[in-house]
């Protein structure tokens, strides 16, 4: 059973997955760590003219009538195909708002992501809690029930709820066929998570196991593990496993052997909860987050205020009347 300090919804569903396809997994290479600065103050004269090559080249693409980067191309199919999906899989009439979990892009470009969903008629969901696009952490955060209140209809409620939690430190692992990701972070609640600590090792995505001897390559993984948290002197109070990847059985007992080491076998229990997916776990903390969110007047932070303009939720108000 989950412990009793996380929220579980019974409305929330897993439907579906987007492979991506060559262009968009290039894009998420070229975005990920480390950041690269763009724009002025340039180092050398030659990073001015490539700079101004680039504005050039999108202010010649929006006049074509085309996204301003074959990228934000790129993001727009994906999040329209995600839209698309979604309409297959509801009869309920779906709203334009949409709230999409990004893992550590440094290299995207805020603006590039806004006009992505603008130019397919999707509006980002906004919070006066959270600004910019969800961070994978704190989606997958919230899918694990974690970092939540309960009365999240009530704003005033909430934000005691919130502040009454007790921050711990999470490790994030997230595996896929392209890469294993570790992250360290020390979190608050689902709005607030800090980041501690990244590793990205592309070499020990699941596609390349085929490369090395099994033993040695999984117990790589095992050792990134336990580095991670050791370096960094962790006290772990939650475990967040994610990716599509993350539930192949060697990978799993790869797992449970670093905590073993570690002397963490007790963050094991929550992931043995019926239906858990971790592939799906980031995608129902964007669920959450974008239920709440939609609920709440954003920049309104006035109960009184707010009361007229608020829209109903299940957030088991009826309990306490």
């Amino acid at each position: 059973m989950l412990p009793k300090d996380r929220v579980t919804s019974e409305i929330l569903k897993n439907h579906f997955k987007i492979d991506g396809d060559e262009k968009y997994k290039d894009l998420m290479k070229r975005l990920s760590p480390p950041y690269h600065r763009q724009g002025p103050p340039f180092d050398n004269p030659l990073g001015e003219i490539k700079w101004d090559y680039e504005q050039f080249q999108r202010k010649l693409r929006r006049a074509r009538g085309l996204p301003s980067t074959p990228d934000i191309e790129t993001i727009q199919n994906m999040l329209s195909n995600l839209y698309n999906l979604a309409l297959t899989a509801t009869d309920e009439p779906l709203l334009y708002n949409f709230v999409a979990s990004i893992p550590s892009l440094p290299n995207l470009v805020f603006a590039d992501f806004e006009e992505a969903a603008q130019n397919v008629n999707l509006t980002r969901l906004n919070s006066y809690k959270y600004f910019g696009p969800l961070r994978q952490v704190n989606a997958a955060y919230a899918g694990t029930g974690l970092g939540l209140c309960k009365h999240w209809g009530d704003v005033l409620k909430c934000d005691e709820e919130e502040q009454l939690m007790s921050p711990t430190q999470v490790l994030t692992i997230s595996y896929t066929k392209e890469e294993l990701v570790l992250e360290a972070s020390y979190a608050v609640n689902a709005h607030w998570i800090y980041g501690e600590a990244y590793q990205r090792y592309t070499e020990y995505g699941f596609s390349h196991l085929q490369e090395y001897k099994s033993a040695d390559f999984w117990d790589q993984i095992e050792k990134r593990i336990t580095t991670l948290v050791k370096a960094n002197g962790m006290k772990v109070g939650e475990l967040l496993l994610i990716g599509e990847s993350a539930e192949e059985k060697e990978f799993l007992e790869t797992v449970w052997r670093a905590l073993g080491k570690l002397e963490l076998g007790h963050l094991w229990a929550p992931l043995q909860v019926p239906g858990f997916k971790a592939e799906f776990m980031a995608a129902r903390g964007s669920a959450e987050m974008a239920k709440r969110w939609q609920g709440e007047p954003y920049g309104c932070l006035e109960g009184d205020w707010c009361e007229g303009n608020r829209k109903p939720g299940d957030d088991a108000m009826e309990e306490e009347t």
